[in-house]
């Protein structure tokens, strides 16, 4: 078990300390910094990939950091879905501006973000988000009445207001801290 986190669109490592001090219980994690970002979780020699899980191959082999970025930067020229197996989350930094948000078909591991204003928060847990006190602690009266009624949240909405669920099986582009 692991977590991943952190912020896009600039550096805090206090709000990301907070953020990974939530999710403790899930394992330890490595610091990565940069001029407009602070991550913490699982992550690649070079700072560039931060994963939870074990994301593996059309044939079921377990990628490596480097093959898994090599994926990722055949999906950022051609975004048409990830075409990848086994329960993992992910966030690579394909270039100082350029994020992607990875998370597996069947939605085994969440990953949660917030949009900011001018910066963009991510993490393996709603308690993660919370932590950072950047987030408003408001409930998402929509969401409540769909899990009242269906038992679940569907789609990628969250039960905190304005914090969403990276959907199974995509990328979220993120570029300068902002979704596009």
């Amino acid at each position: 078990m692991g977590f991943l986190c952190g912020i896009i669109g600039k550096a805090d490592k206090p709000v990301v300390a907070a953020m990974a001090k939530a999710m403790a219980h899930r394992g330890t994690a490595r610091f990565v910094e940069g001029p407009d970002f602070t991550a913490a979780g699982a992550c690649s020699e070079d700072g560039r990939l931060l994963w939870d899980g074990t994301p593996r191959a059309l044939d079921g082999a377990a990628l490596t950091p480097d093959q898994l970025l090599a994926h990722c930067a055949e999906h950022a020229k051609a975004p048409a879905g990830i075409a990848l197996r086994g329960m993992f989350a992910a966030a690579v930094r394909m270039d100082d501006a350029h994020w992607l948000l990875l998370r597996d078909r069947l939605g085994g591991k969440p990953l949660y973000y917030y949009p900011g204003d001018g910066f963009l928060l991510f993490a393996s847990e709603l308690r993660g988000l919370l932590a950072s006190g950047l987030v408003p602690r408001r409930l998402n009266l929509t969401s409540l009445d769909r899990y009242l009624t269906l038992r679940c949240v569907p789609g990628i909405e969250s039960m905190v207001r304005n914090v969403y669920r990276v959907e199974p099986g995509t990328a979220l582009d993120i570029h300068q801290g902002a979704v596009t």
